[in-house]
């Protein structure tokens, strides 16, 4: 417990901050200046405050020029230069690695604006975005399709492309925002969308080059209570052990019809678009009607057919049907 704890029911009715303004506070000690500027969304005014090595310059003042937009904006100026040694350790697989951290945060938090520049030379610049699908775009160049789930105490958002890809390098699962390293749930969206796209795996000689060797690419979000996992397994807070780990892979699977919704009316889509001259395509019977299923063996596989052997009856005549018992 800490003094911002009394009692276990505390940790989920946080009111205070507490640990997560430490990295500012280190970010400022160690960088040769660091200016942060905010404006509350009720008023027109904003304010600043600046630190040189570390020691604050002066007192919280308004700001001389009218800021755009409500909001927060730190700007940080020679990173790690009061630790020379350090700085000069910081390699270009390290910047490229900073560069997607800052990616997936910028995937959640599509409305950040970030200017991140190594020695002059500039990194990562993003604008504002309006939604997930504006900024995977922006950073990517490829388009996802957004689709959503309910499952007991889990909300999945999910965002999905019709395109593959040749490395899993653009699949990225969250936790109510928050980026986690590979697991259960990034095998289990993999696999659901292989079957639907044909991806992933080695393909034979008569196969299209296009799905050989590809995998899928997505986006997901689980929203939860922070009471159904624990991410304070090691300093990144990346790995995730939830509590019921088949309850909440039970609600990713039952995004598996809801994609093959999606593909099909995107399919819908494009036919009606190539054929202009031609009635649209009428919907189905089973259209506006809602669909549930809790396991994606019974969404999306397909039946079989029986192959007649010549000289035996037909399957389902009165022939095959008969069986005299013994006597």
């Amino acid at each position: 417990m800490t003094s911002k704890c009394h009692s276990m029911a505390d940790l989920y009715n946080l009111q205070k901050y507490g640990y997560r303004g430490e990295a500012l506070a280190s970010i400022i000690d160690v960088s040769s200046g660091v200016e942060i500027q905010s404006r509350a969304e009720a008023t027109p005014e904003a304010y600043t405050k600046k630190f040189i090595q570390g020691v604050p310059s002066g007192s919280v003042r308004r700001t001389s020029w009218r800021r755009p937009s409500h909001g927060v904006t730190v700007s940080i100026e020679g990173f790690l230069s009061r630790l020379p040694v350090r700085q000069k350790q910081i390699t270009a697989l390290e910047i490229e690695n900073i560069k997607k951290v800052l990616e997936k945060i910028y995937l959640m938090k599509y409305r950040l604006q970030l200017d991140f520049k190594h020695q002059g030379i500039p990194i990562l610049q993003t604008p504002p975005a309006d939604s997930v699908i504006e900024a995977f775009h922006f950073l990517y160049k490829k388009t996802i399709i957004e689709s959503f789930s309910a499952f007991g105490v889990f909300f999945i958002q999910a965002w999905f492309s019709k395109e593959l890809h040749a490395s899993k390098s653009f699949q990225f699962v969250f936790v109510n925002n928050r980026f986690t390293a590979r697991n259960k749930i990034h095998k289990t969206v993999d696999q659901m969308l292989t079957e639907l796209l044909g991806a992933g795996r080695k393909a034979g000689p008569d196969e299209p080059k296009s799905k050989r060797d590809k995998y899928p690419i997505f986006v997901v979000n689980v929203i939860t209570s922070k009471r159904e996992y624990d991410i304070t397994l090691e300093p990144m807070k990346s790995l995730i052990e939830f509590k019921d780990w088949e309850q909440v892979l039970t609600a990713v699977e039952s995004l598996g019809l809801r994609f093959k919704v999606t593909l099909h009316a995107g399919l819908r889509s494009f036919l009606n678009e190539a054929t202009p001259n031609k009635p649209p395509l009428a919907p189905s019977a089973s259209a506006g009607k809602s669909i549930s299923t809790l396991t994606l063996s019974s969404a999306i596989h397909s039946r079989f057919a029986r192959r007649v052997v010549q000289n035996s009856p037909p399957p389902f005549s009165d022939e095959s049907q008969s069986h005299p018992g013994p006597g």
